[in-house]
């Protein structure tokens, strides 16, 4: 089992940017772990967390998959939302 969590393959993730603004994004390719922070690193994100890797990655925006192959069906999911939208949503909020 020696280094397969840098074997490449799809990856979700989500952070905050060192601006303040917290992102969510997919890798199009399969990319190792090791790879995927040094890249998230030079795009300016100062904290990370990988979400997901393998087939069931995936990413939605305003109700379209923005990968390129069908994802497998997972249950759970990492949403942002607007402060406003969030007291009408099913999902956690926690402030800073």
């Amino acid at each position: 089992m020696k280094g397969k969590f840098n074997e490449p393959r799809h990856r979700a993730f989500w952070g905050i940017h060192r601006s303040g603004q917290p992102i969510i994004g997919v890798s199009y390719k399969r990319i190792g772990s090791v790879k995927l922070a040094q890249l998230l690193a030079q795009a300016g994100f100062r904290d990370a967390v990988m979400l997901d890797s393998g087939a069931s990655t995936s990413l939605v925006y305003e109700g379209k998959s923005l990968v390129r192959y069908t994802p497998r069906p997972v249950p759970n999911v990492v949403a942002l939302v607007t402060p406003k939208l969030a007291s009408k949503s099913t999902c956690v909020v926690i402030p800073n």
